[in-house]
């Protein structure tokens, strides 16, 4: 039987008749170590052929073969992201999809710190406002989340009075300072709540590959949710 030739060149990665473009990424990673049998390479064939048509691929046969390991070795010389979801018959809907959950307030918080920083960079001097952010920090690190909040805006509402600033993004992250320094102080007994990505979800919007193990155990609300995600019909 025939065995087909895998070639991993800098641009792309030829198995077989398939020939795939690499993906870029910025760190780099060196490929897994892999003893391709003819089996393996016949069956990296047909996974990088389907690949190439961008059709999903269903991987069937006995425990311990190798099929898991032949995804990652393949997304290992394409440079792409695997996401990998071990399936169960407790597998839930909103872990895999996404739903609201209640969380700690940092978690709420932390996203909003991230993008203030982002846009605090491209309008001011981090060098000249070290004092500053150290005083961010230790109102974040010792539970002052109103000062905080409060702080950001301030920065916020001085970034909207520039003439040269993305007033736009400003303007957004003040209203989401804004809306939970309400929740803070309308609802202090209150656990808050956000709305949490699943694994299927953020592979689909960021590109990612996906491989879901163990399919035949999950419950059918789950594969139709996950097969609504995929196809992007899920409102």
């Amino acid at each position: 039987m025939r065995k087909p030739e895998v070639t991993i060149a800098e641009m792309n990665v030829k198995i077989g008749r398939a020939t795939l473009s690499k993906l870029q990424r910025i760190d780099s990673e060196n490929a897994l170590s892999f003893g391709l049998t003819r089996e393996h390479c016949q069956l990296l064939e047909r996974i990088s052929a389907c690949a190439l048509r961008n059709e999903s691929v269903l991987l069937t046969g006995e425990t311990g073969v190798g099929k898991t390991s032949v995804i990652q070795l393949l997304a290992s010389y394409m440079n792409a992201s695997l996401r990998v979801v071990n399936m169960s018959q407790d597998s839930d809907t909103s872990d895999l999809i996404g739903g609201y959950k209640p969380v700690s307030i940092i978690t709420i918080i932390r996203p909003l710190f991230e993008d203030y920083e982002t846009l605090f960079d491209q309008t001011f001097d981090r060098a000249k406002n070290v004092k500053f952010f150290t005083h961010l920090q230790n109102c974040l690190s010792t539970g002052r989340f109103a000062d905080f909040l409060r702080l950001l805006i301030e920065t916020a509402l001085k970034a909207i009075e520039q003439p040269k600033t993305d007033h736009f993004s400003w303007t957004k992250l003040i209203v989401r300072a804004k809306r939970i320094l309400h929740s803070l102080s309308s609802r202090k007994s209150a656990l808050p709540f956000a709305y949490i990505r699943g694994i299927v979800s953020e592979a689909a919007e960021l590109g990612h590959w996906l491989l879901i193990d163990e399919i035949n155990l999950a419950s059918p609300d789950c594969l139709e949710s996950v097969v609504r995600v995929l196809e992007g019909t899920l409102s």
